[in-house]
């Protein structure tokens, strides 16, 4: 058991350094005059508001992702699947693998969670459908606004 655990914790070493990378280089190039003034001016019902939506997001993926699993007959929780979601999103994000990255960690992240296979690559095909479905459905949103103000 302890050789186990100080494998999952190798694993976890290189994001971490890479990460702690990040944030050292992000705090030099940080202008504080500049985001003390952002600060000064944010809107505390707009920050809760992009928070609010942000949140709506991963509950969302992960809905899609439940949605996906329970079609084939397997339950599993909203909330468990949150974390899914937002890893999927993350990685996706980060990782410049066009979306690959975060699928295959979602579908062996099912896999562990007893999902077959099968069901949880088709949950996250769902899962990716939805989610360019829901860009078109922004982008035609925001072409009609303009078209409609000129």
């Amino acid at each position: 058991m302890p050789r186990r655990r100080l494998t999952s914790l190798l694993r976890w070493l290189p994001g971490t350094a890479i990460l702690a990378g990040l944030a050292v280089f992000a705090l030099r190039k940080v202008e504080w005059a500049h985001f003390s003034e952002i600060v000064q001016r944010a809107e505390p019902a707009w920050l809760v508001a992009a928070v609010l939506m942000q949140l709506g997001t991963y509950l969302c993926a992960a809905a899609t992702l439940q949605r996906g699993i329970k079609a084939s007959g397997v339950s599993r929780n909203l909330f468990g699947l949150v974390p899914l979601g937002l890893a999927k999103l993350f990685v996706d994000q980060v990782v410049p693998t066009g979306g690959l990255g975060g699928t295959v960690l979602v579908v062996r992240a099912l896999e562990r969670r007893g999902v077959k296979r099968g069901v949880a690559t088709a949950a996250v095909v769902v899962n990716t459908l939805a989610f360019y479905a829901s860009y078109a459905v922004a982008v035609g949103g925001t072409l009609a606004g303009l078209w409609l103000r000129h």
